[in-house]
């Protein structure tokens, strides 16, 4: 789940080399003094992992297809992007917010919703209105094509983001 906040933020990202393979140091935190093993690229883990490594590929892909996730100012995403109010959501740590793509240049969207629920239980969560919404990341998918269909709700697993959006 913090890669996929971090490619639905707006600005600048930068990703850290192994993400994709789940790969940590063990708790080693300064790699420079503790040699090669912590510091070696896990390879194995590329095919162990492939989920990891496809879920990203599909994050990086939505946000470069997506200008809603490139808004270029701080008045442009002030403008555009309004988070919900806590007590519209289910649980005050879930954070959701929206994104006007209306006349936004290069956006095939006209309006993003994302939801991100960092608590263990799922969560049902109302969508802004009673339009069907494509989706493009659940449940450790994430795609530039649609992947399901939700309408007035939707059922957040814990622990995880969604990324809908209106054509």
């Amino acid at each position: 789940m913090p890669q996929g906040i971090l490619l639905v933020s707006q600005g600048g990202i930068l990703l850290n080399g192994g993400d994709e393979l789940l790969w940590s140091r063990n708790g080693e935190c300064w790699g420079w003094e503790t040699g090669l093993k912590p510091n070696t690229m896990p390879w194995a883990n590329k095919a162990r992992y492939r989920f990891a490594s496809e879920y990203l590929a599909g994050l990086i892909a939505l946000r470069r297809e997506h200008p809603a996730f490139r808004l270029g100012s701080a008045e442009v995403i002030r403008q555009r992007l309004k988070f919900l109010p806590p007590q519209q959501l289910p649980d005050p740590t879930c954070i959701a917010f929206t994104i006007d793509t209306t006349t936004l240049v290069g956006e095939g969207w006209t309006s993003a919703f994302v939801i991100i629920n960092p608590t263990t239980e799922a969560q049902s969560v109302r969508l802004p209105d009673a339009q069907t919404w494509q989706i493009y990341v659940e449940n450790g998918q994430a795609s530039i094509n649609a992947i399901a269909v939700a309408t007035n709700h939707i059922k957040v697993a814990g622990r995880t983001m969604t990324v809908l959006a209106r054509q």
